[in-house]
């Protein structure tokens, strides 16, 4: 067996654990707070008590799925298509965060040499248009 597929293995594991903890904690936070939700005297908070616990399962095994491709991308594939992918898992709406701004529409960051002091976003109603620019 090679250091490749070795490595490979490792992170299939690792995989296979990030999503154990999404689905065997989102089974135990359901089993804890269903009933809390139908009880009447442990009703209230309950419903925000199970968001949270959810969310903290999901993220924790989100987070073991991001170092398994981090591991994947730095020791075995060290490609620019392999940073892309690492970087649309951990950061999916990244490249439409960039291109809008907080109420929807366009915004264009002009570059940090050309800013004067209190400026560095400028709004547009027209979507930009050109190479790298992400449709919306």
């Amino acid at each position: 067996m090679s250091y490749e597929e070795t490595v490979h293995d490792v992170v299939k594991v690792v995989e296979a654990v990030g999503a154990s903890i999404m689905v065997v904690g989102g089974l135990v936070v359901f089993t804890i707070y269903v009933p809390r939700m139908l009880s009447p005297a442990t009703r209230p908070g309950a419903y925000e008590a199970l968001r949270r616990q959810l969310g903290r399962c999901i993220l924790l095994g989100l987070e073991v799925l991001i170092v398994a491709d981090i591991v994947l991308t730095i020791v075995v594939e060290q490609t620019i298509e392999s940073v892309v992918v690492l970087r649309d898992r951990a950061c999916p709406n990244l490249s439409q965060l960039l291109a809008r701004g907080r109420d929807g529409r366009h915004v264009a960051v002009e570059p940090l040499a050309s800013r004067s002091p209190g400026r560095g976003l400028v709004e547009s109603a027209a979507p930009p248009k050109g190479p790298g620019v992400v449709p919306g």
